[in-house]
Formats: structure tokens, sequence, C-alpha cells
């Protein structure tokens, strides 16, 4: 069993000047990551896990 808690979450975007949003407007793409909460989770014996969940209400989903 585990529990959490944590503040919601809201999106953020790249630097708009710089380097990767150059890069994302070649591409024909937005700089926005949607709102997320990363998790670190790791047990002894185990390798280390870091993964995410997106809200699903967000509008860049």
């Amino acid at each position: 069993n585990y529990r959490f808690r944590s503040i919601v979450p809201s999106g953020y975007g790249c630097p708009p000047t710089g380097p990767t949003q150059q890069l994302l407007d070649q591409l024909g793409r937005h700089g926005q990551r949607p709102a997320h909460i990363h998790f670190f989770i790791s047990a002894p014996g185990h390798r280390h896990l870091t993964t995410q969940i997106n809200l699903s209400d967000d509008p860049y989903l």
C-alpha cells in the first residue's frame, strides 16, 4: 500500500526564444508540456523507475 499527496500542477512551456522552441517551430509543433506529476520509484534489489502521469483534463494532451 502507498499514498501520496500533491498540489495540482499546471503545464509549462519551453523558453520561447530558446533552441528547443526553434526546433519545435521548424517541426510545426508547440512547446507546451501538459500538466503532469513525476514519480521516482525505488526498492532494494530493483532498478530505479522514473515515470509520470498526465492530468486528463489538460488541453495539451
